[in-house]
């Protein structure tokens, strides 16, 4: 149909179909979550459409390619990709892609911590609304900040945009996205204790969803109230709403519905704590729809949102502990730490890491700049005064007239190097603001690793559960570190505890303790006897294939740790310390515990690493103590380690006093050690006392 001259329009237009053909091909695979595949064809789609000269079409499809980056959690890339959406989307002149570019990233930086640029983000689509003339968009940036201010417990700023997006959307009639603001306006008030107003917005959202037949928001309102209730302690009023939204997503997808069984069980679980007499009669309702949500969990693809299975799990520890099953408890309480430790949330933090350091290393590039820009302002103001008190002295030498033409000269060429010094001043103090606004960024990042890390550390509420006297200091050197401590309840009468120093501290430490935690537990889910060396080895194992450490351009960093398997039936101790000390005071004696095998994660070229046990009977008592060796090496003012002997004397010296007590002296004889000096490393110390056998154990929940 095209002669020979037209060829290239020919080639044009089937690139532009091509394209887009291939770009829908992507769609469809990504909602069938097939997002590698989605990846591939997508980036196809952009490099065939940008050839042919498509060019705002490929800007398009660049910003699905940004999406599927962000799905896949390549963070780096998603975000790269959005940059470019946006440059090219301003130079295109492309406004409501810019809108939804600006929403999107502001919800990537959100969701990995970066919440002051989010904010940022979020205010620049704002802009765009205005420009747009658009205000459903608007009302939509206004709700994400809402919820992006909740989440930093900004109440004020979250109510203030809140009651915009409210406003907008009811001038509008938008009825459709109406129960959502309700419900987030609702759960403001309810944080505040304005339980009138917040139970006011809960019902406007149930009376509209209803009046539009939106099933889902309808659901959720009911959900919603129905937790409301609860918490003011109206549980028949709770039971009534539950079960509305209960009706409701029965008839919905199996996620939906694993999301209302898993609110009746935290409603009969908790009726249950509350109400003693009535106790039995509530756990066995709990235990009905326990019954029902393990039927769809136990379907593989039923369930995929894996923050109710977590709740859900966690939720049927507690009911069938209470219930005395204690085989359904314990695999509950693994399937459990299963969800909350998968492998997708490890990657996650890892990619929140790396975008971090990028951040960190921009810092650190800049400041090199400034510091380059602040000497050759020097150099070129000292050789302006060299100029100038040579082009002086010339002065005299020449006539009047030549003296007056050199000075005016001498005079233009300073009023120049003026404004070149504070054009470079400007520029420097630009860079030192930017260089500000990117540490306050990465203090924020580094606090939200914390908050990761300790998510990943036994509570406090898990420790009290130990049924023994003991007592944790644990101070990591800067916002993250490179220690853990660890407990889990291997039996009804047997506990394992850790206390792990992994390589380094700081954000790599950090790194380095989700590593070792996610091992330790899939060491631990292994079924068959518990043999300690045996678990080990496959610590070992875990740590060599993930660090790739026998490769030469593998990682050649591990952990040391001590492992103690205390079994209080046969009141004996079996320790495992790997590259480690550990220490047991019994009678007034003390006894190093030196280490029974090297520490784990390393290399050994001629042959595999073993770890032996040394069993210690308590049937007379003892005290137990791990600690890393941060708390040994800490230097005083004169540049001296505190150092083992003064560790030992330190225990010695303590041996009488609780845990606590003990606790507290070794702290403040450390404090009066070191003085003003800084701390150098990460700091774990774990005192245990095991009671003698005619003190009877009392039992607790599963730990």
């Amino acid at each position: 149909l095209f002669p020979p001259h037209a060829w290239p329009i020919r080639d044009s237009l089937v690139a532009l179909h091509a394209g887009q053909a291939l770009d829908l091909l992507a769609y469809g695979l990504a909602h069938r979550g097939q997002i590698d595949s989605a990846l591939l064809w997508c980036d196809s789609a952009y490099k065939l459409l940008s050839r042919f000269g498509h060019q705002k079409k490929a800007t398009s499809v660049k910003a699905n390619l940004a999406y599927y980056y962000h799905q896949k959690g390549r963070i780096i890339e998603a975000i790269q990709a959005h940059k470019d959406v946006i440059a090219l989307a301003r130079t295109q002149g492309d406004l409501n892609l810019l809108y939804y570019t600006y929403n999107n990233l502001g919800g990537l930086f959100s969701e990995i911590g970066l919440q002051d640029s989010a904010a940022e983000l979020y205010r620049q689509a704002l802009l765009v609304a205005d420009s747009l003339k658009a205000p459903r968009l608007k009302a939509t940036t206004l709700n994400n900040l809402a919820t992006l201010y909740e989440t930093q417990q900004l109440n004020a700023y979250a109510k203030k945009y809140a009651l915009e997006a409210l406003r907008l959307r009811i001038a509008l009639g938008d009825s459709a996205a109406l129960p959502h603001t309700f419900s987030n306006l609702a759960r403001l008030y309810q944080q505040e204790k304005q339980l009138d107003s917040a139970y006011f917005y809960y019902r406007q959202a149930l009376l509209v969803a209803k009046a539009v037949n939106n099933l889902n928001g309808l659901a959720t309102a009911a959900a919603n109230l129905g937790t409301f209730f609860i918490q003011i302690g109206q549980q028949d009023s709770a039971i009534a709403y539950l079960a509305q939204a209960l009706a409701l997503r029965e008839k919905g997808p199996p996620n939906e519905r694993f999301k209302a069984y898993k609110s009746q069980i935290q409603l009969y679980t908790l009726l249950a704590k509350r109400n003693p007499h009535r106790r039995a009669e509530f756990l066995q309702k709990a235990y009905f729809w326990a019954q029902k949500g393990e039927s769809l969990a136990k379907v593989p693809g039923q369930v995929y949102d894996l923050d109710a299975l977590q709740i859900f799990y966690k939720e049927a520890h507690f009911l069938y502990a209470a219930l005395g099953l204690w085989e359904k408890a314990y695999d509950a309480q693994a399937k459990y730490y299963f969800y909350r430790d998968s492998l997708a949330n490890q990657k996650t933090l890892q990619k929140a890491l790396e975008t971090r350091y990028q951040y960190e290393w921009q810092k650190h590039e800049q400041a090199l700049q400034a510091e380059m820009l602040r000497q050759q302002i020097q150099a070129k103001e000292k050789q302006k005064r060299q100029r100038l008190w040579l082009g002086f002295l010339g002065a005299f030498s020449l006539f009047l007239l030549g003296g007056g033409l050199v000075l005016w000269g001498l005079y233009r060429q300073t009023r120049q190097q003026r404004d070149l010094i504070s054009y470079q001043k400007a520029e420097l103090e630009k860079s030192h603001a930017r260089i500000s606004e990117q540490h306050t960024e990465l203090m924020q990042s580094l606090r939200y690793a914390r908050r990761i890390q300790q998510a990943l550390l036994p509570d406090k509420a898990t420790l009290d559960l130990l049924p023994f006297p003991h007592a944790l200091w644990f101070q990591p050197l800067t916002e993250v570190g490179g220690d853990f401590y660890y407990v889990r309840r291997l039996r009804e009468t047997e506990i394992l505890v850790v206390l792990g120093d992994c390589t380094g501290h700081g954000v790599p430490g950090g790194f380095m303790t989700v590593l070792a935690i996610s091992l330790l537990e899939r060491m631990l889910e292994t079924e068959g006897p518990f043999d300690l060396p045996q678990r080990l080895q496959a610590l070992q194992a875990g740590f060599l294939h993930l660090l790739h450490a026998e490769r030469q351009d593998g990682l050649q960093d591990g952990l040391e740790a001590s492992f103690v398997q205390i079994d209080l039936a046969q009141r004996e101790l079996v320790v495992v310390t790997a590259g480690h000390y550990a220490w047991w005071l019994q009678k007034g004696a003390l006894q190093a515990l030196p280490p029974t095998g090297p520490g784990m994660g390393h290399t050994f070229r001629e042959t595999p690493p073993t770890w032996s046990t040394r069993k210690i009977p308590f049937s007379d008592g003892g005290r137990l103590v791990l600690a890393s060796d941060g708390v040994r090496d800490q230097l005083g003012p004169s540049h001296r380690k505190w150092g083992r002997k003064k560790w030992e004397e330190a225990l010695l010296n303590t041996a009488a006093l609780s845990p606590d007590q003990a606790l507290q002296a070794i702290r403040e004889a450390w404090e009066s050690f070191r003085q003003t000096s800084p701390q150098i490393d990460d700091i774990t110390v774990w005192i245990l006392d095991l009671p003698p056998a005619r003190h009877e154990i009392a039992q607790k929940p599963t730990v």
